[in-house]
């Protein structure tokens, strides 16, 4: 279980390597999903904390 959220994290962040290519090409929406992008990463470092803090 612990491994599973280890390896979401990294895909996430291989997606939000995808929002900034898409952002790139977008430069229109680039704040909007800049702003997204900051909600992800701080929601999966809260669960992130979550999984650690109830594994152990």
């Amino acid at each position: 279980m612990h491994a599973f959220f280890v390896l979401f994290i990294f895909v996430s962040y291989f997606f939000i390597l995808l929002f900034n290519i898409f952002n790139f090409f977008v430069s229109s929406f680039y704040y909007f999903f800049n702003y997204i992008q900051y909600i992800y990463i701080y929601f999966i470092i809260y669960c992130f904390a979550g999984v650690e803090i109830f594994a152990y």
